[in-house]
């Protein structure tokens, strides 16, 4: 069936009015904001100062181990000198 723009507009509005009536759109809303997840951006989120510090002081006193290289012998780069 083919609505004029005007038609369209009105069905919205008076659809609107129905579920205002019948207060369904506090429902809906409730709804659509329990099905979206919490944002996975928590970087901004703030942290206890002593816990910041503590977790601080932990990586700091890490030891770092010495990774032989994987390739056995030296490894020698030769660089070309192109002269033009």
């Amino acid at each position: 069936m083919y609505h004029t723009s005007a038609d369209y507009v009105e069905d919205i509005y008076h659809g609107f009015l129905v579920a205002e009536q019948r207060e369904q759109l506090r429902g809906a809303m409730q709804e659509l904001h329990d099905m979206n997840p919490p944002p996975m951006n928590t970087m901004l989120e703030k942290q206890l100062r002593e816990e910041a510090v503590q977790k601080r002081t932990e990586r700091k006193g890490k030891t770092v181990q010495h990774v032989p290289p994987t390739t056995p012998g030296n490894l020698h780069i030769k660089i070309c000198n192109i002269e033009t």
